[in-house]
């Protein structure tokens, strides 16, 4: 199987699945099979990204408060968590704000520095994070279409694998190792603050 597809390709693979025949373009109001197919893959794609992957994991991100002394948050951010210098700031999203759990306020005097989790388009992602989300995707949209057994144990053999390949580039991606971990420092002793 190729990996290297667009969305409409994922949307044609789901619909191959189940036999239907492949579409030109793509229409996700719609309510033919396609449309579904689309919304499925669309589901199951921020469902993947909300796990965090080095793809789609920014570290270190300001974040400053508007005129209103509150920090607006983009709706494609999945997850959120203050770091760096701000990292003793509790925070979580509270609708489109920012809110300090620490303080139970929503608002901010200073920029928060926050490692963000964003759902990226199908098209930005990663070719292997790409066939694991059509993978997933497959296994429900098959479910809903026929329900097969069969089918569903061989989509998810399949997406068993995808996810192990997925999270294979993730590692590597990530570039870090155990010794790069703050308590491993601090176990062999950091040459640089003096231990």
């Amino acid at each position: 199987m190729s990996i290297g597809y667009d969305k409409l390709a994922a949307v044609n693979k789901l619909l191959g699945i189940v036999n239907e025949s492949p579409v030109a373009t793509l229409d996700t109001e719609g309510s033919d099979d396609a449309a579904n197919a689309e919304r499925i893959l669309d589901r199951v794609s921020a469902v993947v990204q909300g796990e965090g992957w080095h793809a789609n994991r920014e570290t270190n991100v300001p974040l400053t408060p508007n005129v209103s002394s509150q920090i607006d948050l983009p709706d494609d951010y999945a997850r959120i968590d203050s770091d760096g210098v701000s990292k003793s700031i509790n925070v979580a999203r509270r609708g489109k704000l920012l809110y300090n759990i620490t303080d139970h306020t929503l608002t901010f005097t200073s920029t928060v520095y926050c490692t963000v989790i964003k759902c990226l388009s199908f098209d930005d992602l990663t070719p292997l994070l790409k066939r694991y989300i059509v993978a997933m995707a497959a296994i429900e949209f098959q479910r809903e279409a026929y329900g097969s057994r069969q089918v569903d144990a061989e989509l998810r053999e399949e997406a068993q694998m995808a996810r192990i390949e997925a999270l294979h580039e993730d590692a590597e991606n990530e570039d870090s190792s155990l010794l790069d971990a703050a308590d491993m420092r601090y176990i062999m002793g950091d040459r640089n603050t003096g231990n």
